[in-house]
């Protein structure tokens, strides 16, 4: 969920470097698309938006946002937790630790997200953590048995937060990133991080802001979006242990602010009065202090939540990211201070991609999963055609794989239609007529053991026909 309107109209194009080793497009090799199965009790599951994390024991775990489901008691609001043991070929439902109606601290509903912790904690289980939006506030749930049991904190934003993100460190730590407005003298939001020790047992915990002493390349945060966090975990790392926050940021180095940029835009939703900047905040001392760095430049238009982060067994840091037309990737070699050009993923047999979303392997293996249509053009724009109508543009999950670092890639279909027509970008400011069924983000790993992919999304289609809103996934055969 995002409470500001930023970013609407066409995004400019942004130039990028040639594009070198053309993809190439393959069949499809997944499963089926596939819905989540209903909670225990329910006949029915409308659940939206998940994260997802793979545990190193091959586990995947995925929450979702229930908040669509509104059915009664402790059904109302909250998240839901799912497992597959079997690499992906089937989930099943674990638990709800998140409730409006729970006696327990805090509430939910909104902006879910999970992670796994990477190394085993003293019950001899790979902690799992989920959190989820109240607006007032977050809530972080963990588990330390395996889903058995759950713990409850809130994760406070004053007066109020929006989109808790999480990655997990050790056996104990984990991050919370989130916004909260108007806490520091700027005209847009702070971006904070907040590190707890679940390992005691009062869960302590330190918050660090983020971007408070940028240099002038970046030019100063307001109102930064930021994606979920990553934590390189490889042992074989040089970077390992260090934490990136993907950002992208309207605040530009010209001085023109996120108010006056206002002045000039298009149905009250604010644009950029420059290009605006994709961003990389790094920690290396476990979340005290982070540095920003720019990756790229983008458009002047951003979405909301436009970027995602991953590393692989190396350490190379995967950035990517969208403009609302197309899809790009940036890569950097030292940790996040300098980056690749960009490059444009949907090539081949698509021509318009949105929220990219990367996972990565062994050195130079990496996936990115997208929302993309054969149909080029801005996905907020009208040519998409009527949100679920017949002729509207069709999305479907395509992957772009590389196996050499993303030097090339092979574009491969993953899923059926999961959309069609207008598929909103802007967060809150999107219209009411189905074009933000999708909403912002979803979730992709690779499996650990067997290096193939899973990937867990929202669709409002099923064979091609519009439904109410639920949380699909599709797996590598």
């Amino acid at each position: 969920m995002n409470l500001r309107r930023i970013g609407l109209g066409v995004a400019a194009l942004v130039a990028l470097a040639a594009q070198s080793a053309l993809a190439s497009s393959s069949p499809a090799t997944f499963t089926a698309t596939r819905a989540l199965p209903p909670a225990a009790g329910e006949r029915t599951q409308n659940d939206a938006e998940p994260g997802m994390a793979v545990a190193p024991d091959g586990a995947i775990w995925v929450a979702s946002n229930l908040s669509g489901s509104f059915t009664s008691g402790d059904r109302a609001l909250g998240s839901d937790v799912y497992v597959s043991r079997d690499g992906g070929k089937t989930f099943g439902w674990v638990a709800q630790p998140i409730s409006l109606t729970a006696s327990t601290p805090g509430a939910g509903g909104f902006d879910t997200d999970l992670t796994v912790a990477p190394e085993k904690n003293a019950k001899g289980h790979y902690t799992v953590y989920t959190a989820s939006l109240s607006i007032a506030d977050s809530t972080l749930a963990w588990s330390d048995d395996d889903g058995a049991t759950w713990l409850q904190t809130p994760i406070s934003g004053v007066p109020v937060e929006d989109r808790p993100w999480v990655a997990a460190d050790g056996p104990c730590k984990v991050y919370v990133a989130y916004h909260a407005p108007l806490l520091l003298p700027t005209d847009g939001t702070s971006t904070f991080v907040t590190t707890l020790d679940t390992c005691t047992p009062t869960a302590t915990r330190a918050t660090t802001v983020v971007g408070t002493d940028v240099d002038t390349v970046v030019g100063g945060l307001t109102n930064p979006q930021f994606g979920k966090p990553w934590v390189d975990a490889s042992p074989q790392s040089p970077h390992r242990h260090a934490v990136y926050l993907p950002m992208a940021q309207c605040h530009a180095p010209t001085g023109a602010t996120l108010s006056e940029d206002g002045s000039a835009s298009s149905q009250g939703v604010p644009s950029c009065g420059a290009r605006s900047q994709n961003l990389i905040a790094v920690s290396t001392d476990g979340g005290t202090t982070f540095a920003v760095h720019q990756v790229s430049l983008g458009s002047k238009t951003m979405a909301i939540w436009p970027a995602t982060v991953a590393t692989d067994a190396a350490g190379i840091v995967y950035f990517v990211w969208t403009d609302s037309v197309h899809s790009y990737l940036n890569t950097s070699r030292d940790g996040g201070k300098t980056w690749s050009p960009s490059r444009r993923l949907d090539v081949g047999p698509i021509r318009a991609a949105v929220y990219p979303t990367v996972a990565a392997l062994r050195p130079g293996r990496l996936d990115v999963a997208m929302f993309a249509t054969d149909r080029a053009g801005n996905a907020n724009d009208a040519t998409m055609g009527k949100p679920g109508s017949a002729g509207g543009a069709a999305w479907r999950v395509w992957v772009a794989r590389s196996t050499n670092g993303g030097r090339s890639f092979k574009i491969v279909r993953a899923s059926d239609v999961i959309h069609r027509g207008v598929l909103c970008t802007y967060g809150s400011a999107c219209s009411g007529d189905g074009s933000r069924d999708l909403l912002d983000d979803f979730g992709a790993v690779l499996s650990p053991h067997t290096g193939k992919l899973t990937v867990v999304f929202t669709s409002d289609m099923i064979k091609d026909r519009l439904v109410s809103s639920y949380t699909a996934y599709v797996t590598e055969r």
